[in-house]
């Protein structure tokens, strides 16, 4: 299983990856008017532009680290879900700098809930119509099953 959400977790970072190259290119196209007729032009990087734009992917997924608490909360996660994840679904997720996301695989655009974990003081759970509810240690999610219930079924419904 550890396996498979490793992989979740790689391909949604891929994907935003991907969003982003794709918005930023969208909207210089935008940008540049062109005549009637007048075909696009490619950009053209310099070979250090390139070598730039790679290192400032790779600083900002150094930035980001999947701590064992969020593994944790994860699967404590999965285990309060496991009955009511519709046939064929699976939960993944996907971290953040700044949270922690839960989502169903098919769907991670419609996120459960977000684990606040990053911070040294508090810790919280966060969900789409409640906002965030402080919990005092990893163990203390099981106490949101019910709202994570009502979220699994609005994500999945």
């Amino acid at each position: 299983m550890g396996g498979s959400i490793y992989i979740g977790h790689m391909l949604n970072a891929a994907a935003d990856w991907i969003m982003e190259e794709h918005k930023a290119s969208v909207s210089e196209k935008e940008t540049k008017k062109k005549k009637p007729g007048e075909r696009p032009k490619k950009e053209k990087l310099s070979h250090g532009e390139i070598k730039k734009r790679q290192r400032e992917r790779k600083r900002a997924e150094r930035q980001i680290e999947t701590t064992q608490d969020e593994l944790e909360g994860f699967e404590i996660i999965n285990e309060v879900l496991a009955d009511n994840i519709p046939d064929g679904s699976r939960l993944a997720y996907t971290d953040r700098q700044k949270y922690f996301v839960v989502h169903l695989e098919s769907q991670p655009q419609k996120w459960i809930c977000r684990l606040h974990f990053n911070a040294k003081n508090s810790w919280h759970i966060e969900f789409p119509s409640e906002g965030k509810l402080e919990v005092k240690g990893i163990k203390d999610i099981a106490i949101h099953q019910e709202r994570l219930v009502k979220a699994l079924r609005r994500v999945a419904g």
